[in-house]
């Protein structure tokens, strides 16, 4: 909600900051790849004005755990939050109109089978996807750009799936 709220407000007021904001784009890892997602399909389901999303790059993400701590205390007002699509999104309906997705996967990553379900699961039902799974990697690689090739290369990877969505 709080994604969708800032991304409301930049597209209302897209001229105070000189931002071309017709076409948008989601990115995260981790956690942050559930979020992205999710805000994506929330401005799908609630039909909600933000510029055309063009692409979501989706780094070694969580997309269907269903129960740990750290998820409930993060993301749950409730009890009955636990079933809501944007908390599971294999709950979502990823039949149609979803962004095209960049997943990529970790190797060593005890979410790795979330990665391959999401690009199996929409690649199924003809979704725009692509995964990339990178060899030898540990979950967050991604943040060891400076020092880590595959980190750079996996950046380069999901910028350049970007740039075709344009």
């Amino acid at each position: 909600e709080e994604i969708v709220a800032v991304c409301q407000y930049y597209h209302q007021h897209a001229g105070d900051y000189s931002l071309n904001i017709n076409t948008i784009g989601f990115a995260g890892d981790s956690a942050g790849a559930m979020l992205a997602l999710a805000s994506a399909l929330w401005l799908r389901d609630k039909r909600i004005a933000c510029g055309k999303v063009a692409g979501i790059l989706l780094w070694y993400g969580l997309y269907g755990l269903q129960d740990s701590l750290s998820r409930r205390l993060m993301y749950l007002r409730s009890a009955d939050d636990r079933e809501s699509p944007y908390y599971c999104l294999f709950n979502n309906d990823l039949t149609r109109d979803v962004p095209p997705c960049f997943i990529a996967g970790a190797e060593f990553d005890p979410l790795i089978d979330d990665s391959r379900l999401l690009f199996q699961t929409l690649q199924a039902h003809q979704q725009p996807c692509q995964y990339k799974m990178y060899p030898g990697t540990l979950h967050a690689f991604l943040h060891y750009s400076r020092v880590m090739k595959t980190a750079d290369e996996a950046l380069q990877d999901g910028a350049r799936f970007f740039k075709q969505q344009l």
